[in-house]
This record gives structure tokens, C-alpha cells and sequence, in this order.
């Protein structure tokens, strides 16, 4: 999604339409010479336009300083998670569970609850759905999570896709990890995040 250009877009046009309108009417108004009414009248739509494009400057001003903060935090999230060594410990300990293909379904059975197998593809399963979540609240710049992230998000929803589902299943609440399935839709162009993200941009 390009919201950021889509919006520039629309206040540069916006600009240009104001500066068209009030150059041509000082041109109507100077090669008419009109009366003084027409020139007070004039000067009240150019009070209002240099209003508007003041407006629109500070909707801009507001809309890049949230854009900004939104990609130095998601930038700042990422750094944590590959500096924190715990984290990397049980991303290693997924890796290494899924190696070779392996059917991660069998770590979802009751049996196995509690388990560092277990518990590992959880807090996997649980960062990417928090980042999912994220990007949705407008707190995570989806198009840097995508750069940063996208084959380790389908390689990592593509392994833990059968514990998902065998855990589901178990528990009979479908819902679980959702967000991070959507997150994975959209990376991979399964699906397309417009419709779930096009508010993100406005907030």
C-alpha cells in the first residue's frame, strides 16, 4: 500500500487547485477592474483558500510525524527481537523443530502442553500474531515489517501451519493465530491487506 504517496497526492492537488483558482480570479479581477464589492468579495475567497491550503499543510505536517513514528517503532521492535537473546534462542529451537519439514501437529496434543517444544512455536506463533496486531492499530508500518520480514513470515507460518491447525482443532476456537494467518495472506499476495489496512494510514 502506498497510502503515504496517495495522500501527498491528494493535498498537492488540493494546493494546486487553491493557487489555480486564486490566480485566476486576481486575473478576472484585474482585467475586469471591478467594483470595489467584487474586490472585497474576492479578498474573503482569498482569506478562506489561504485557510485551506494552511489546513491541508498541517493535515500533511500531522499524517508524516504519525507515518514517522509508526516506522521508527516497528524498526525499533524488529532490533529488539534479534538483539534479545532469549528470543532468538526459541526462534532457533522452532527453526530447528521444523527442520527437514517436520509435522509440527503433534506438539499440539494435550500430551505435550507445557513441553519447551511446545512452548516454543507458541511464543513464536505469539510474536508474529503481536506484530500482526500491531499492524493493524496503526502502532507497525506494515510495508517495513514486509521488507524486513516477509520469507521468514511465510516460512515460519508454512512449519508451524499444521500445529495451527491441530491445536484448533483441539480447542475448537478457530480463531486462534488469525491475525498472523492474515499477515502471512498478505505477504505472500494470497490476500490483499487494503481492505484490512487502508484506514492505518488516516489514523
Amino acid at each position: 500500500m502506498k497510502m503515504g504517496a496517495f495522500i501527498f497526492a491528494v493535498v498537492l492537488c488540493a494546493g494546486g487547485l487553491v493557487f489555480g483558482w486564486l490566480l485566476g480570479g486576481a486575473f478576472a479581477l484585474v482585467q475586469s477592474r471591478g467594483s470595489d464589492p467584487q474586490a472585497t468579495l474576492f479578498i474573503g475567497y482569498l482569506g478562506a483558500a489561504v485557510a485551506l491550503t494552511a489546513a491541508l499543510i498541517a493535515i500533511w505536517g500531522v499524517y508524516s510525524q504519525r507515518v514517522l513514528t509508526r516506522r521508527q517503532t516497528t524498526i525499533q521492535h524488529i532490533a529488539a527481537l534479534r538483539a534479545d537473546s532469549s528470543i532468538q534462542a526459541t526462534v532457533q529451537k522452532f527453526i530447528e523443530l521444523s527442520r527437514g519439514n517436520q509435522n509440527l501437529a503433534k506438539w499440539a496434543d494435550e500430551e505435550n502442553i507445557g513441553k519447551e517444544e511446545t512452548l516454543a512455536i507458541i511464543a513464536v506463533l505469539n510474536d508474529y500474531e503481536l506484530i500482526a496486531v500491531g499492524i493493524q492499530q496503526g502502532i507497525y508500518e506494515y510495508d517495513l515489517v514486509k521488507c524486513f520480514s516477509k520469507s521468514t513470515i511465510i516460512r515460519f507460518w508454512s512449519a508451524a501451519h499444521p500445529f495451527v491447525i491441530a491445536l484448533r482443532n483441539r480447542t475448537k476456537v478457530p480463531t486462534i493465530w488469525q491475525e498472523f494467518e492474515k499477515l502471512n495472506g498478505w505477504v505472500s499476495g494470497k490476500q490483499s491487506p487494503f481492505k484490512a489496512l487502508w484506514w492505518v494510514g488516516i489514523r
